[in-house]
């Protein structure tokens, strides 16, 4: 297993858990928050517990979580 990933309803629910992180002392990973996967909207933040597994919070429009295609072209299917 590589990490842990939780979806957030807001990218705003993303950068208010990168804040709570940092008001904490923890470490953000791979400069996040911020858009990963330039094709698709994937915002994301990313840290370490403290038995160094990798968690994730992030947001990606509701198109996109339920459509292969759209994942795969970053596009809606729908529009």
């Amino acid at each position: 297993m590589n990490h842990i990933a939780f979806q957030a309803e807001r990218r705003e629910d993303v950068d208010r858990t990168a804040a709570f992180l940092k008001e904490r002392g923890i470490h953000l990973l791979y400069g996040s928050p911020g858009q990963f996967h330039s094709e698709i909207e994937y915002y994301a933040v990313f840290f370490e517990d403290p038995f160094r597994l990798k968690l994730e919070v992030v947001y990606s429009p509701p198109y996109l979580l339920n459509s292969t295609e759209a994942i795969d072209t970053g596009v809606d299917p729908e529009s």
